[in-house]
């Protein structure tokens, strides 16, 4: 099998499973027709028959068993990770590190916190307690864009751009 053709495999799959044409073609959204065609094409690639099929129904041969009971759990697998994903997307997840001062932290911080972090369990929290003035911009702070003004502010080491639209306003 010079290319692998995943998309024949995961249908062989489902044909193996349910044993039945009708039931894997519509879990895949094609015809029958069609998924049986794909078959026979994995069949003639593999130069081995997969499947036996009768007019009652489907069921896979020796080889096709075998092919099955090594490739399904893997698909499984990939099913599950792929939910996994599906269910976390849009959930806010990762850590927050915030560099505050002690009274900062305590006073505003951990009491909006704490509830936050109850409603979102994959979120974590470092806060680091600093008493001197910290540098939050970045050391080499980049041009503002064309189109956009842009103006260092802060004093001694630390330093940061802000940047705004730039636009001509009409005379009046």
């Amino acid at each position: 099998m010079p290319r692998t053709d995943f998309n024949s495999l995961q249908a062989f799959i489902l044909v193996a499973r349910e044993r039945s044409f009708t039931r894997a073609a519509a879990q895949l959204g094609v015809s029958q027709s069609a998924l049986s065609h794909a078959m026979r094409a994995l069949e003639a690639r593999l130069e081995v028959r997969l499947l036996a099929r009768t007019t009652r129904g489907v069921a896979p041969t020796e080889a096709g068993e075998r092919l099955y009971a090594e490739l399904a759990p893997h698909y499984e697998g990939i099913e599950a990770g792929l939910a996994a994903l599906d269910a976390a997307r849009g959930r806010p997840a990762g850590t927050i590190r915030i560099t505050a001062h002690d009274h900062a932290a305590g006073t505003v911080l951990w009491p909006r916190l704490s509830k936050a972090l109850a409603a979102y369990p994959e979120v974590k929290v470092e806060i680091n307690i600093e008493y001197g003035m910290i540098d939050i911009g970045p050391p080499v702070l980049p041009e503002p864009a064309p189109g956009f003004a842009g103006v260092r502010a802060g004093a001694g080491g630390a330093a940061a751009r802000l940047s705004c639209k730039a636009e001509r306003q009409p005379r009046s």
